[in-house]
């Protein structure tokens, strides 16, 4: 068994690399519009966001899972401070280009190229719970992987996904088909091999959570929803609670971890970032669990207590 280099569980902020040769593609001026449900990458050098897909809204009258998918790869660059209410945003645009989903993710799986799997295809595929969900993103543009490529799981929606060291590590997720049946399966997925492996799946069947590889190589879950046994509804995890799993270790199971303080209402779609020292967290916004109710607030995460506190509210920044 190969032990951990630090017991504690404190994170890193994680770098994702997609390299793009400037001759094999092309960038034009993008008016950015609202989107939801898109997957994004951190792109290093130079730095700058990719956002891929996503759901768009010209009416204004569509619902969470009805608007009209975007296949659109566009990128906002970081190496310069700009006015958020007009960001410099361009399109990419590759002989291949990349496919209309929204709820899928974007990770990177080595230093050549980047992993989009899952997503609601918007009626472009014929059946929603193949495993047809598979693209590579390189520097000549995307690559759709035929059926069962990799021995992939089938599509789903809502999963999580976080990569590091050529390692795409995919949790949960909601069958796209309108069953409401919530996934527990985990997956690695290697890069060099390009297989999908099963890992000992979680507790229970999870959804719109979010994740984070600890530098130990701890995987910590937090947040999402499940599907209440008494109800049949979809429920808020409680976030006094966290799931983690020792990707190092052999034989790891998902454990569930208390933490202290005051945490969070239980929420979806959640946004989690790592502060610089790898000893904080902190989480923003999200929605409920039946989408009704959208959440403005901010909370920190202190690892090395294992402590919730809030610090930002609708009256503004916490002191």
């Amino acid at each position: 068994m190969k032990q951990r280099s630090t017991p504690s569980w404190r994170f890193i902020g994680m770098v994702t690399l997609l390299l793009i040769a400037p001759t094999t593609m092309s960038a034009e001026s993008y008016q950015l519009v609202p989107r939801w449900g898109a997957a994004s990458a951190y792109v290093s050098s130079p730095p700058s966001v990719l956002i891929q897909g996503g759901k768009v809204d010209s009416t204004d009258f569509s619902s969470y899972a009805s608007g009209v998918n975007s296949a659109d790869l566009i990128t906002i660059p970081l190496d310069a401070s700009f006015d958020v209410t007009s960001p410099p945003v361009s399109q990419l645009s590759f002989a291949s280009a990349g496919p209309p989903y929204a709820f899928h993710t974007l990770s990177t799986g080595d230093e050549n190229s980047s992993l989009l799997f899952g997503g609601d295809s918007g009626g472009s595929e014929p059946v929603e719970t193949s495993a047809t969900s598979v693209w590579l993103l390189n520097s000549t543009g995307f690559t759709h992987e035929p059926e069962a490529w990799g021995s992939q799981p089938i599509r789903r929606i809502y999963h999580s996904a976080v990569s590091s060291g050529g390692t795409v590590y995919i949790t949960g997720g909601l069958k796209n088909d309108g069953s409401g049946q919530a996934f527990s399966d985990t997956y690695a997925f290697d890069s060099s091999s390009q297989v999908f492996t099963p890992m000992p799946p979680l507790p229970s069947g999870l959804y719109h959570h979010t994740t984070a590889l600890l530098p130990n190589g701890t995987l910590l879950v937090v947040g999402g929803v499940a599907i209440s046994t008494l109800t049949g509804n979809p429920s808020a995890i409680d976030m006094s609670t966290v799931y983690t799993f020792d990707t190092i270790a052999d034989g790891s199971v998902w454990e569930e971890r208390s933490l202290v303080g005051n945490p969070p209402t239980g929420r979806r779609g959640a946004t989690l970032v790592l502060n610089d020292a790898g000893d904080q967290a902190f989480l923003y916004g999200g929605a409920d669990a039946g989408l009704s109710q959208a959440m403005a607030d901010g909370w920190k995460l202190d690892l090395t207590g294992c402590t919730w506190s809030q610090v930002l509210s609708s009256d503004g920044w916490s002191s």
